[in-house]
């Protein structure tokens, strides 16, 4: 017998309360912990060891050699610290490039750049950001970084214009939980990212009044197995981020001035609907569904919702797992750090050191034998050989016999002091070499005046090939936050307002977003300066920090000049590189100087321009340039007058007087053509005097 489907009443699943919410919020946190669990106890140990005192001795060497010496030298110490200095000279960047549609252009890409440079060093929050999560990779091999958005003006309720902001979060290691069957380095793949974010009590309740300072989720620490009694109090508060799929409806307009398509999400629509009603040449098509993918984020403690369940700018999850050495093995994800491989060696090596210590100091001296009736009977004796510092001599009493000869003078006799057995002196001299071979650091710090170049630059050759991977990982965490950023920008940068940009040389400008401008070859108005239905491509972009590349830039600009100089026909380089220095010299007073250079480099061409202010300068000069009179059309103009006067009237004096005008048309002509050439004397003059004046500036 079989059942009727038809007949059969769909089942329908009751809403989820917010009390079943939360419970599965906080029962997925303690499954994605739970997943990396001896991960993160691995990881918060290696953070321990460099940074916390008496860090290298926690656990098993801490309870097995209790009450014994416990020296720290950090042995590992300057090879990380030289990993962080390749960093902080060579940052990584991102650098965004036109994608595959034909509706965006160079000119679209350069203006997403400006606008992510402007953010990232907006009140420092991008490098702060990123050196944090570096710092954790180089010591725990994981870090990770925020990507949010913050008001422009805080103090103004009625301005709502948000720009996008990077946020540091600390420990990620044991703050930030993905999704258990997310595999991808980045994350990508992640439908759930959970951060924990911790507050005092007293900090709390400042914060949330009204909420009891429970915590979402305890993390794990290693408080059981070290020294430091005085642990901080905590509240853990969680932020979560799921990607939710669902079908949204967009509605199609037609911009009848430019005939392009403009589509907009739902929820835009709402917003801005009364203000497309308004525009006469915009006229409404249809609205399509399709698939999009939506962030929502939530904040909770342990016993509610601190704010509730709502969506957020962008595509993706906004937070950037940035990783060290990375592998999946089993079905876990395994991660570390410079100092995982290097702890055994360096806690061998303080072990020894340590011992020497305790060896020199106890047992510098050697210790006499002495039977108890030489000291006993004279509390000044037993006291003289029980503290022998700054003893002048010692007094001892003689052993006797039976009829009072003496048996024993002087003591019994000695115990040598400890000497360093070969395999101890061994352990000293190979653990630093093992070291040294793991960090792939030179022999010396010092550069010896005696090794040739080659040699040097094989020794950081090696040191670089230590490091590779890892700075590797670090900027394709960097360019995937680059695709993260694109796609918030591309729904908060989206209403007609002024903004500021930086240029990839360093100079800042403003530009007005969705500016209607008239096309140049259909005449029609078009907005400009838009992100909007753009697509980009992101990419690392690798290199030297802005201010040493800007600092080689003008030092190779000088010395171009003086090989040039005596060269015939180099001369005419010299003017764009004296240009180039300038630009590039850093100082204090250099604005105007740097400024006027910008302008002759745009009026002569040598540089695009890159702003409207640009544009509008190149414009009105090349209509003064066109509305300048001729000197040669006047002088024409003249003689042609001149004849017709000289054809009416053949007065002498007529013609005299005509002959006497002609003669001073040609000399204004000659006048002109001397301003002419004055002119270009004075900017001649110009470049020279800067070029003389470049070498005594502060570059």
């Amino acid at each position: 017998m079989s059942l009727d489907i038809k007949d059969k009443e769909p089942i329908i699943q009751e809403p989820e309360s917010e009390d079943e919410m939360l419970n599965r919020f906080k029962q997925d946190i303690i499954n994605d912990a739970d997943a990396v669990e001896n991960q993160r106890d691995a990881a918060e140990e290696d953070m321990r060891f460099l940074n916390v005192i008496g860090g290298m001795w926690e656990g098993f060497f801490e309870r097995e050699l209790e009450n014994r010496v416990k020296l720290q030298f950090p042995i590992i110490g300057n090879f990380l610290n030289r990993v962080q200095a390749e960093w902080n000279q060579n940052r990584v960047g991102v650098e965004y490039k036109p994608g595959d549609d034909m509706k965006t252009s160079d000119n679209d890409a350069e203006l997403l750049n400006g606008i992510h440079r402007a953010d990232f060093r907006r009140r420092g929050s991008g490098k702060k950001a990123i050196d944090n999560a570096v710092l954790e990779v180089i010591n725990c091999g994981y870090g990770c970084y925020e990507l949010g958005e913050d008001f422009i003006d805080t103090d103004d309720p009625e301005n709502d214009l948000q720009r996008i902001e990077w946020r540091s979060i600390f420990n990620a290691y044991n703050t930030v939980f993905w999704e258990d069957a997310s595999q991808m380095i980045d994350k990508s793949d992640a439908r759930r990212c959970t951060k924990l974010k911790r507050f005092t009590r007293k900090s709390f309740l400042a914060e949330f009044p009204d909420n009891s300072p429970v915590s979402a989720y305890e993390p794990h620490n290693r408080n059981f197995d070290n020294f430091i009694t005085n642990q901080a109090d905590g509240v853990f508060v969680a932020t979560r981020y799921e990607i939710i799929e669902e079908d949204e409806i967009v509605f199609i307009y037609n911009n009848l001035v430019t005939g392009e398509v403009q589509t907009y999400p739902e929820e835009r629509h709402k917003e801005i609907e009364d203000e497309l009603k308004k525009i006469d040449f915009l006229t409404k098509v249809r609205e399509r569904k399709f698939k999009t993918k939506k962030i929502m984020k939530s904040v909770f403690n342990g016993d509610s919702f601190l704010e509730k369940p709502r969506r957020i700018s962008g595509q993706f999850i906004p937070v950037i797992p940035v990783f060290g050495h990375r592998i999946y093995v089993g079905g876990t994800e395994w991660y570390k750090g410079f100092v995982r491989d290097l702890k055994d060696a360096s806690r061998l090596l303080n072990q020894q050191l340590s011992q020497l210590s305790e060896n020199a100091s106890g047992n510098g001296a050697d210790k006499p034998i002495l039977d108890p009736d030489q000291v006993q009977g004279d509390p000044a004796i037993m006291d003289s050989w029980a503290n022998p510092t700054n003893k002048s001599y010692f007094l001892l009493n003689a052993l006797r016999d039976e009829d009072g000869k003496i048996v024993q003078a002087g003591p019994l006799g000695y115990v040598k002091p400890a000497q360093l057995d070969g395999s101890t002196a061994g352990l000293l001299n190979m653990v630093p070499q093992l070291i040294q071979q793991f960090t792939g650091s030179a022999p010396q710090e010092t550069v010896d005046p005696d090794r040739s170049g080659k040699a040097i630059k094989e020794a950081r050759k090696i040191q670089d090939l230590t490091t590779q991977p890892v700075m590797e990982n670090i900027a394709s965490a960097i360019e995937w936050s680059g695709v993260v950023y694109a796609s918030k920008a591309a729904e908060l940068y989206t209403t007609p307002r002024i903004i500021r940009t930086i240029g990839k040389d360093g100079s800042e400008s403003t530009i007005q977003l969705m500016k209607l401008v008239p096309d140049e070859e259909t005449g029609k108005l078009i907005e400009s300066n838009t992100l909007d239905r753009k697509k980009f491509r992101a990419f690392a972009d690798i290199g030297p920090q802005y201010e040493t590349l800007r600092q080689e830039t003008t030092d190779t600009a000088l010395q171009m000049i003086d090989t040039l100089a005596p060269i015939p026909g180099a001369q005419a380089f010299i003017p764009e590189l004296v240009g180039v220095a300038i630009e590039n010299m850093t100082g204090t007073g250099l604005e105007s100087i740097k400024k006027l250079n910008r302008k002759i480099r745009l009026l002569q061409g040598t540089i695009e321009p890159q702003t409207d202010e640009d544009k509008q300068m190149i414009l009105e000069a090349q209509q003064a340039q066109a509305n300048q009179a001729d000197p040669q059309a006047e002088l024409l103009e003249a003689v042609k007058g001149q004849q017709e006067a000289e054809a009416r009237n053949l007065d002498a004096a007529t013609i005299e007087k005509g002959a006497s005008a002609v003669l001073k048309q040609a000399q204004a002509q000659k006048t002109l053509a001397d301003i002419e050439t004055s002119q270009a004397k004075t900017l001649a003059d110009i470049r020279s005097q800067v070029f003389q004046n470049v070498q005594s500036l502060p570059i």
